[in-house]
């Protein structure tokens, strides 16, 4: 058993994508700690895992490369009014 600590954004998903090298695993992984799919992770928090499962060669790739996923959004940007105009070019009204 290995630890892992959270990094700044990282979300379930990225963490189990960096530790494992796929999201298969991610059920093993939230067993082992005790979290569920919509539980949030903070930086600095220290999760376990399973080295020996996942996909190796994505593994090797990751560590290799120091590639780091942390895809979280601490806010949501909304629109509040506004939407595509009639010449269809994605601008809006903020």
């Amino acid at each position: 058993m290995e630890k892992h600590t959270i990094q700044d954004r990282q979300n379930i998903f990225d963490a189990g994508l960096q530790l494992y090298g796929d999201v298969e695993q991610i059920f093993d992984f939230l067993v082992k700690n005790d979290i569920s799919l919509d539980s949030s992770l903070r930086a600095g928090d220290v999760i376990l895992y399973d080295d020996d499962l996942g996909n190796e060669n994505v593994k090797d790739f990751i560590k290799t490369e120091g590639v780091i996923y942390n895809n979280s959004q601490d806010s949501m940007f909304i629109i509040e009014e506004g939407d595509f105009n009639d010449d269809f070019d994605n601008d809006y009204l903020l």
